[in-house]
């Protein structure tokens, strides 16, 4: 982009990675302004989230009715002695009309001009080049948002349709195991049967998520760096992911287990402050602050693993 500062970085090498070269890439790019798209992120992702999470708790403390997570089922009963039911009703119904009002704008303004911004940033910052905070707000935001809205929505049906898919058979195999799980019953079979299938289950559904993940990761990257767009980057993505699949398979995997291992270091301190843990409010935006960290991580990483497969294609054979 004409309008971004010039930076002394060099620029990425356009090469086949290994995988540790295709992280060690993406906290490169990571870094490059990290102060800048932590802002970004937190002004049109991490402050929307925790919105949208925190609104119905709100609701429910403003009109008093703060031990609502502290009561156990069996005092539930006595609450409307000490409650009107219907105030709490309309709480919990108007907080929820707001979070999917905020949901809303979240989904068709707030990320698809964050994921536009994002993703020509890290091509900018691949060439190079980053943008200031200013220059992200000015320019990145609404080019991005236009040149990509498009993208955006054929990317948003794709997963839609996917997440469809993965649904139906998901209920297919789960009605198998149901029917499966009714014969262990009759036949006196040991629980570890019923154990054995959920795991069973629940592995087959990471595997599902994770496979439509593969394909469609690199719509963004491919959008931002060959210019194609809308349903032509998907294809364009579909094809570069099912030549490489096992790699990026492996690749996602990897993504997903850092991810939960570095939510899981950012937050295991404060299992020795049992009180903040009772919080509600406090969780949400620490985990909001989890999201903000990770999200532009995610463009970078993508960003790295679309340079590391599209170099394959003109890579001798063996690489």
């Amino acid at each position: 982009m004409e309008e971004y500062t010039q930076t002394p970085y060099p620029k990425i090498v356009r090469a086949p990675l290994k995988l540790s070269g295709v992280f060690g890439i993406a906290f490169q790019l990571y870094k490059r302004g990290f102060f800048q798209m932590f802002l970004l992120t937190l002004l049109l992702i991490g402050l929307a989230g925790m919105l949208m999470s925190g609104l119905p708790l709100y609701m429910l403390k403003s009109i008093g009715f703060t031990d609502f997570f502290e009561n156990s089922i069996t005092q539930f009963g006595h609450l409307s002695k000490e409650f009107d039911l219907g105030r709490i009703f309309g709480a919990i119904m108007g907080g929820s009309a707001i979070s999917m009002l905020l949901s809303l704008i979240y989904a068709f303004l707030l990320s698809p001009a964050y994921l536009g911004a994002a993703f020509m940033e890290m091509n900018e910052r691949a060439e190079g080049r980053r943008g200031s905070f200013s220059q992200l707000i000015r320019f990145a935001v609404p080019i991005g948002f236009k040149r990509f809205y498009t993208t955006y929505l054929s990317l948003f049906l794709v997963y839609l349709g996917g997440q469809i898919i993965v649904s139906l058979i998901f209920g297919l195999i789960g009605g198998v195991f149901a029917v499966a799980a009714i014969v262990s019953a009759a036949s006196n079979l040991n629980i570890l049967t019923f154990i054995v299938m959920g795991i069973i289950l629940a592995l087959i559904l990471i595997v599902a998520i994770t496979v439509l993940v593969v394909f469609i990761s690199l719509v963004y990257p491919v959008a931002a760096h060959e210019g194609k767009l809308a349903f032509n980057a998907v294809k364009r993505a579909f094809m570069l992911a099912s030549k490489n699949f096992f790699r990026c398979f492996s690749a996602n995997l990897l993504f997903t287990l850092l991810s939960i291992f570095i939510i899981a270091l950012f937050i295991s301190p404060l299992f020795l402050f049992g009180d903040i843990l009772n919080n509600p409010l406090l969780l949400t935006i620490l985990s909001g602050l989890c999201g903000t960290l990770l999200t532009p991580y995610a463009a970078a990483f993508y960003t790295a693993l679309y340079i590391d497969v599209a170099s394959r294609e003109n890579a001798p054979l063996g690489v």
